[in-house]
């Protein structure tokens, strides 16, 4: 019952389901005019309350009904972005902490595809990079480790998302892995306002975007639900 009823007043639906309501007690009114019988003033007050009410019950239960659960509802958030060197002068490394929520109908989350646009070049597509059991992030020369030298394959978004739904309410969070053909590190962290596009589709095909502005305030590292910071000693024994 709490599922109901949290499902039928969501921002979602909530002022569609309002104006519909107003709209049928408007016609109510009419036709009440055009009866020509006038109710009392302290009934007529009741008579109009109890009927939006009741309207407005009827329209958010058929809305519901015919719509509620009947479609995922994802949204994406950008928690961590670092950058490697995978090729000096000729690719760079972005791994993405990424995060997915669900409002709507169970639904797997896959084709994550990651577009970074630079003031000076414009938009690229970035390519995919699996993520193996243990995989150890080198620091790009003359820098320091990484904040996250070390990521599992099983904290990889993809498999939390694409081997089972995600549920109602559900979140994930996971790692993705990138590389950037062409580009330093320097090219795309340096400039002020790269910017970075995550698409990715539901299990009806709908695509969905979320975009996130370099530099930008991401979550401190530390703990973060559904992401594992393993020790980098022994990588193979920390990603079991």
């Amino acid at each position: 019952m709490p599922d109901l009823f949290g499902g039928m007043f969501t921002a979602r639906w909530i002022f569609q389901n309002v104006a519909w309501s107003l709209l049928v007690t408007f016609v109510l009114w009419i036709f009440e005019k055009v009866r020509g019988k006038q109710l009392e003033a302290q009934r007529k007050i009741l008579f109009w309350i109890v009927s939006f009410v009741g309207i407005f019950l009827v329209v958010s239960i058929l809305t519901y009904a015919g719509k509620g659960i009947a479609a995922p509802d994802l949204k994406g958030s950008f928690d961590q972005v670092t950058f490697t060197t995978l090729e000096p002068g000729h690719a760079t490394g972005i791994l993405v902490l990424f995060e997915v929520r669900n409002n709507g109908a169970p639904s797997i989350v896959d084709n994550f595809a990651l577009t970074v646009s630079t003031p000076e070049r414009g938009p690229t597509t970035a390519q995919p990079v699996f993520i193996p059991k243990a995989l150890a992030l080198p620091p790009s020369p003359g820098t320091s480790a990484l904040p996250i030298p070390l990521v599992c394959g099983k904290d990889a978004l993809y498999r939390k998302t694409g081997e089972q739904p995600l549920i109602t309410g559900g979140l994930a969070r996971g790692y993705l892995f990138y590389q950037l053909p062409g580009y330093n590190p320097e090219n795309v962290s340096n400039p002020t306002g790269t910017q970075f596009s995550m698409t990715f589709t539901d299990v009806t095909g709908k695509r969905y975007e979320s975009k996130w502005v370099w530099p930008a305030v991401t979550i401190p590292i530390g703990y973060l639900p559904g992401a594992s910071l393993p020790k980098s000693e022994k990588p193979e024994e920390a990603c079991d």
